[in-house]
């Protein structure tokens, strides 16, 4: 996860704007531009040294924090720096430094419920978001969006402006509350899953890097079997399955098994037995690998395609993805494997 979060905010530019403070929220920071780059350059060099060598498991937890205070005093220092996702992402990192592996992430669970908390409520308490008005400005004026504009948009009363506006802000009260009890934290999950794939599918917005830091930060919340994990093979899948192996199991967290019956392929530990989908979702999901490769694989879309090109692969991957591992969970009655500890430092 944090490896994700040091590697979006360098591609979308981070390094480049940390500065000396300029119109800081607290004026005491003005007194660092006595001394003039010293904040600049030693800031981009924490920033950037804690990176690599977070990449290189080097002190982690470390690493984490020295990330997220680097985010955190260069947020502080530039009013016209602020913006929402840069301060998940430092969040993100700070909390994740006082994590301890086999505990749960409550700072990183209750960070997240105050994320979806501050944006409900910052649109309950406006009159706008209730009549519609904002909404209908914002799909019409802003992004000219031509599927709202020939249906739901030609509405005089804003009804379908109103149904979105309203749909959201009872999303956002839903995914902060389901957060914060264990029996609900999953189905939070999954919406979380449903409302941005939507909400992208529908404007065609990333909000800044927005998009991308929520997907990451889901990572904390896939919890993983810390033992070695045997995967049944059969000679007819004992290639692929090698391959992807190699490909996505970096953390070496699964050990390859001839299957007594040649047809077989599943996952076995001590507790439970897997097979088929099943299996291939749990070994996804607790590969290392598999999110730098969904990662990359976006991150290639938008820099070969252009739009609405660019726009169809990104819908057809995320609502393959959704489809895949959420709705495939309900369809083949998934038992993922047990909870045996949380991390997501690596």
């Amino acid at each position: 996860m944090c490896k994700l979060f040091f590697l979006i905010l360098v591609l979308n530019g981070f390094l480049g704007k940390i500065r000396d403070p300029y119109v800081p929220h607290f004026e005491f920071l003005d007194m660092l531009n006595v001394y003039p780059n010293l904040i600049k350059y030693s800031i981009q060099s924490l920033f950037l040294i804690a990176g690599i060598l977070l990449f290189f498991n080097y002190k982690v937890r470390l690493m984490c924090f020295i990330l997220g205070i680097s985010i955190l005093i260069t947020l502080l220092s530039s009013k016209g720096l602020f913006r929402n996702h840069i301060l998940i992402c430092g969040c993100a990192f700070l909390l994740a430094s006082f994590h301890k592996e086999s505990e749960v992430p409550w700072l990183l669970i209750m960070q997240l419920s105050v994320v979806y908390y501050g944006a409900a409520i910052n649109k309950l308490f406006q009159e706008d978001w209730w009549n519609g008005v904002y909404m209908h400005y914002w799909m019409s004026e802003i992004l000219h969006n031509k599927l709202y504009l020939s249906t739901i948009g030609t509405n005089a009363n804003l009804i379908g402006a109103k149904l979105i506006s309203w749909f959201s802000m009872f999303l956002e009260l839903l995914i902060a509350t389901f957060l914060l009890f264990k029996k609900t934290r999953k189905s939070a999950i999954i919406i979380v899953l449903f409302f941005h794939t939507l909400l992208f599918s529908i404007t065609l917005q990333r909000f800044g890097h927005f998009l991308d830091s929520i997907l990451i930060y889901l990572i904390a919340f896939v919890p993983y079997n810390s033992n070695k994990v045997s995967i049944l093979i059969s000679s007819k899948n004992e290639a692929f399955i090698k391959f992807l192996k190699k490909l996505l199991d970096w953390d070496n967290r699964f050990t390859l098994q001839k299957a007594e019956r040649n047809n077989k392929f599943g996952i076995k530990n001590s507790l439970n037995y897997f097979d088929d989908q099943v299996t291939m979702r749990n070994f996804l999901m607790n590969s290392s690998g598999f999110y730098f490769v969904l990662f990359t694989t976006d991150l290639l879309i938008r820099i070969l395609f252009e739009n609405p090109i660019q726009f169809y692969f990104q819908i057809i991957l995320y609502w393959g993805l959704f489809i895949y591992f959420v709705m495939g969970q309900f369809t083949s009655k998934d038992k993922y494997l047990k909870e045996s500890t949380y991390s997501f430092q690596n």
